[in-house]
């Protein structure tokens, strides 16, 4: 009877295991639309531009509900049709089109920690080695 019980549970938990490791878990979609809720905004920082006529600008990001702006000294960037993906700890991955130029999908990376934030734009013809300066909440 000992010998019985032994191969039984044996065979039961063989059976279980198999069963268990053969199973596929279904995740939600990567990509949500929109934009995080806790990144929507305006980030910005003053910029100081020397010389013999020296100015001040701001540079920064604008996030709506379904667009991205990064504006600054010269054109500013624009996405809309906005989705994300969480890509880690405080890391965002953002994808887009851009309406103004070239109506191509455009990829940012953000990193945004309480109140500040940094990008780093992966364009299809460009991408930035390094993440910006920091802007402010």
């Amino acid at each position: 009877m000992n010998r019985i019980t032994k191969y039984g549970l044996l065979a039961l938990s063989s059976i279980t295991f198999a069963t268990t490791a053969n199973t596929v878990q279904s995740h939600a979609a990567v990509w949500h639309y929109g934009t995080p809720k806790i990144l929507r905004g305006t980030y910005k920082v003053t910029r100081h531009v020397g010389g013999k006529y020296a100015f001040n600008y701001k540079e920064g990001v604008q996030m709506t509900r379904r667009t991205y702006t990064a504006f600054g000294l010269g054109d500013p960037f624009s996405m809309n049709r906005v989705s994300y993906k969480h890509y880690g700890r405080y890391t965002y991955l953002l994808r887009g089109v851009e309406y103004v130029y070239s109506h191509k999908w455009n990829y940012v990376k953000l990193r945004a920690t309480h109140y500040k934030l940094k990008e780093r734009i992966i364009t299809p013809n460009y991408a930035d080695k390094h993440f910006s300066r920091v802007y402010y909440r």
